[in-house]
């Protein structure tokens, strides 16, 4: 009995590595002098996580490949991302 190659399709987006997807979105003076740090951040943590979840997945080696991106999204940023979250928090409740 042979096992048919797994194939799975999670939307129709291409992959894009974390390094270009986050020089996409340059930010401008005014946006980083109108917004706190923190909120910069974050949208780019956002962003870098909706890739992660869009990504096509066609064979094992692509779901290996997302799933060591994700981790790398979540361990890496998850701490930081709590930490802007409460900053921001206290920033609009001033």
């Amino acid at each position: 009995m042979q096992k048919a190659p797994v194939k799975v399709e999670v939307s129709g987006r291409e992959q894009v590595s974390p390094e270009k997807l986050l020089q996409t979105r340059a930010l401008t003076a005014t946006e980083v002098g109108s917004q706190p740090l923190e909120y910069n951040q974050l949208q780019k943590w956002l962003i870098l996580a909706r890739d992660v979840l869009s990504t096509v997945i066609k064979d094992l080696d692509g779901l290996e490949q997302t799933m060591d991106r994700a981790m790398v999204c979540v361990g890496t940023s998850f701490r930081d991302i709590k930490y802007n979250r409460v900053l921001l928090r206290r920033f609009v409740h001033k």
